[in-house]
């Protein structure tokens, strides 16, 4: 977590300008070639401090548990009391400066072990709070205590039957082991271990039904005094309590961890003491493996005076010029990362496996059961419609298909060879050569026409008509004028079988068709150029339909996504302020009143878990350029040694300055 990160580079740094105010770089007075071996040791001590190092980047700040046994492994330190540099001698110098050398590497790996219980801890705590509100939940709840009950009758049953199994078998042994100095009869024949072999069966099998009625008894006997809803109601209690005092214990743990170990601010002479406060870490990170979760349950002060009265196992609290002292810590951060941090993982699991919420598999055993014998009635029906199923997926697809392509992509090209004059993409309702075909063919027909009757265009009759005339006319034809051929036609319809036999009136006829025929291909011409002049209009008219139905499919998608987006936000909104809501709690309802007043351990611990949850929801939840102002408040919040007053106000900052993002 970024918490811990955090917190790891502080304390690295500190011993950083600690290493460079105290710590001499180099031994003194010692020649280049000299004392090879000593000088191979230094390197190894080194390499092994750069490995452990955090502020520079060189090791992650969540280096794990096995690397760092490893590390402690390899270095090797062995016990020597703790030379003096006496006279300037140079075998002192160097031996003074490798005892330095380890110093700075135990350390830094106090820091590295202080790191991994601080993240096991808080691993553990965190998850402890929402086993609280599930038993919360199913207490509050007549409906969700039954449906608890339902969910851990096979428990119920299954430990039960063990119960009635373990007492038939202590009762069935107890005669044997009562009658073991009885010298029996041997058995020789097979028929005399069979009818013994029945005996001892029929027996155990009494025994069971003998406890069993037992156990049925006593249940009567318990459901007449209090019904089954309360005996569920007062397991869940237990189990209710259980966790929170295993919460609290651990959340004392963190806060002793974050309030009394590795503090170098809060020395008075640093040179003099940081050495005891490497010691003190590791005796208090300890005696917490040791003793958290696995302690019997009692007040949280008694826990907390066990965790400062206790001593190691490894005793560092002798004068400083004591030996073996580097050793000894050595072997005291083994054991913390070998015995000590395990054991108590186990032990908390433990308790969280029987006091906390149930399995998954608990919970939903029931529907699971109810599914997997419905799973082959599913499965029938699935194989039996499993052609039309198929049939409507593909069915489904190619509609898509099909769709994009022909309403959307289609359409697009279109209005694109449309922009580009692209013959292809041209709307028109005739061909381009079909109007001046037809007005040719009039001209040819009327002038052959008024050729043949030049009496219906010149008052002479027996006229033959110029070139000029002829002209005139095919300009007249051009204009839609045809008055030969209405003067012809006027004149046989007079007489219209004498016209139709001898005369030029079904000529006249057929010609005024092609006139016709010319004037509905004028108009349909005028009705082409109006929608060549608008084709750019019609491109991206026939482009709506396709476009507004993905647009309302695209919008309906990303709303149901945003709408998800939004509810997580919703979500997180809530969650920073039930957060921010506990920890306002914590500092108002804190025992220990007063200006300058600090929190209890056990309190501190809660409000950093509080604080932790906070922060990785202030990653979702805030702007990134109002999350490092944040955290600066978190920091102010977290500090144990700031007052409940100053952490009050940083509650206060926060609730303000984000009430945008915390609502």
């Amino acid at each position: 977590m970024s918490f811990i990160s955090d917190q790891l580079r502080a304390l690295d740094l500190q011993l950083e300008r600690l290493q460079v105010d105290y710590i001499p770089s180099e031994p003194t007075g010692l020649d280049t070639f000299d004392l090879v071996q000593e000088s191979q040791r230094v390197q190894q001590l080194k390499k092994l401090v750069k490995l452990v190092t955090i502020a520079n980047g060189s090791t992650s700040a969540c280096i794990s548990r096995e690397k760092l046994l490893q590390l402690l492994q390899s270095a090797n330190i062995r016990g020597s009391e703790d030379p003096l540099d006496v006279d300037g001698d140079p075998r002192r110098s160097q031996a003074a400066y490798e005892r330095e050398l380890e110093w700075l590497f135990l350390a830094k790996a106090t820091i590295l072990v202080y790191g991994i219980t601080f993240h096991t801890l808080l691993e553990q705590t965190l998850p402890l709070s929402e086993d609280l509100y599930y038993w919360d939940e199913v207490l509050s709840s007549y409906r969700y205590t039954v449906l608890y009950s339902v969910q851990i009758a096979p428990v119920k049953l299954l430990e039960a039957s063990k119960e009635v199994f373990h007492d038939a078998m202590r009762r069935f042994k107890e005669p044997r082991e009562k009658n073991l100095d009885i010298e029996l009869p041997p058995i020789h024949s097979e028929p005399m271990r069979s009818k013994k072999l029945s005996e001892s069966l029929q027996k155990f099998y009494y025994l069971v039904k003998n406890s069993l009625r037992g156990r049925l008894e006593e249940l009567r006997r318990r459901s007449r005094m209090t019904s089954p809803f309360t005996i569920v109601r007062h397991d869940i209690r237990k189990k209710q309590a259980m966790i929170r005092w295993l919460r609290e214990t651990q959340a004392a743990s963190l806060g002793i961890l974050i309030g009394e170990t590795l503090n170098f601010d809060y020395v008075e002479d640093l040179k003099a003491e940081w050495k005891s406060v490497v010691e003190k870490a590791a005796r208090l990170m300890e005696n917490i493996t040791r003793n958290v979760g696995t302690v019997t349950p009692h007040s949280i002060e008694r826990f907390e005076e066990l965790i400062f009265l206790e001593e190691g196992e490894y005793d560092l609290s002798s004068p400083p010029n004591i030996k073996i002292r580097t050793t000894l810590l050595s072997l005291q951060l083994q054991k913390i990362l070998r015995v000590d941090l395990p054991a108590q993982a186990v032990a908390s699991k433990k308790v969280i496996a029987s006091h906390g919420r149930p399995s998954v598999l608990v919970r939903y055993w029931a529907p699971a059961t109810i599914l997997l014998f419905s799973s082959s009635k599913i499965l029938k029906v699935l194989a039996r419609r499993q052609a039309d199923l198929s049939v409507w997926a593909k069915d489904t697809a190619t509609t898509i298909i099909d769709f994009w392509n022909n309403w959307v992509i289609d359409p697009v090209k279109n209005i694109l060879g449309t922009i580009r004059h692209d013959e292809d993409s041209e709307v028109a309702l005739m061909s381009r050569r079909s109007l001046t075909a037809d007005m040719e063919s009039l001209e040819r027909m009327v002038m052959d026409f008024a050729t043949d009757n030049p009496d219906m265009s010149v008052k002479n009759p027996g006229a033959i008509l110029t070139p000029q005339e002829l002209e005139v006319i095919r300009e007249h034809v051009k204009e839609g004028d045809l008055t030969p051929v209405l003067k012809a036609y006027e004149r046989d319809l007079r007489k219209p079988f004498k016209g139709a036999i001898k005369g030029e009136l079904i000529r006249a006829l057929l010609i005024q068709i092609q006139k016709t025929k010319v004037d509905v291909e004028v108009a349909i011409s005028g009705i082409d150029r109006l929608l060549k002049s608008q084709e750019l209009v019609f491109g991206l008219v026939g482009l709506t339909p396709g476009l507004l139905a993905t647009w309302v499919t695209m919008r309906w998608v990303s709303g149901f996504m945003s709408g998800r987006r939004g509810i997580r936000r919703g979500k997180v909104s809530e969650e920073m302020v039930r957060v921010l809501r506990h920890i306002d709690r914590i500092l108002s309802t804190s025992s220990r009143k007063g200006t300058n007043c600090q929190l209890s351990y056990k309190e501190h611990g809660l409000l950093l878990c509080e604080v932790v949850v906070l922060r990785e929801l202030a990653k979702q939840g805030l702007p990134k350029k109002l999350y490092g102002g944040f955290i600066q408040e978190m920091e102010e919040l977290v500090n144990i040694h700031a007052g409940i007053e100053r952490q009050q106000k940083a509650v206060d900052r926060v609730r303000w300055a984000y009430a945008k993002w915390i609502h």
